[in-house]
């Protein structure tokens, strides 16, 4: 059966819980570290996220089917820019998963970001971006494939653990 390619239902939320933690756990393989190492925090966090922004406007979820399961996704969140941006609203990019690396052959990913794509624009996107770690060579692969022109890597400062207590 082929690839089939659409918007995220209520009833793919327990599929896409798995595949988004899986997705996390690869992160933190491909070297961000930061990610907490705790899994039940890292289950808790991820659940929550979908929970919160599953039924928001501003997101969307895309997902790729295949014989009944769910094999991979692409979640964009639609931001109002910085005021000195000569854009109003732009996309970040939360992420893009495709289980089997067999199955990131080019029709199934650009099918995926050109829904996400007429979303954005709809929305009044005018640009995406999203956070590539540099030790994650295969996502900066796919984000130089559908068009970004460099990576950008996140910045963290965790906070001070003392605080002022004797």
């Amino acid at each position: 059966m082929a690839i089939q390619v659409r918007q995220a239902k209520l009833a793919d939320v327990w599929e896409l819980l798995e595949m988004l933690l899986e997705f996390r756990n690869q992160q933190r393989e491909l070297g961000v570290r930061t990610i907490a190492q705790n899994p039940g925090v890292l289950r808790g966090g991820t659940v929550i996220e979908l929970g919160l922004t599953f039924n928001d406007p501003q997101w969307k979820y895309i997902v790729a089917e295949k014989d009944g399961l769910l094999v991979g996704f692409i979640v964009g969140h639609i931001e109002r820019c910085g005021p000195t941006d000569e854009h109003e609203f732009c996309m970040r990019i939360h992420g893009d998963y495709l289980k089997e690396k067999s199955m990131a052959n080019p029709r199934v990913l650009q099918k995926m970001w050109e829904l996400l794509d007429t979303w954005a624009k709809s929305k009044g996107a005018e640009y995406y971006y999203g956070l590539i770690h540099p030790g994650n060579q295969p996502s900066i692969k796919v984000a130089k494939y559908v068009g970004f022109k460099h990576h950008m890597t996140q910045f963290l400062k965790m906070c001070s653990q003392d605080r002022g207590e004797e």
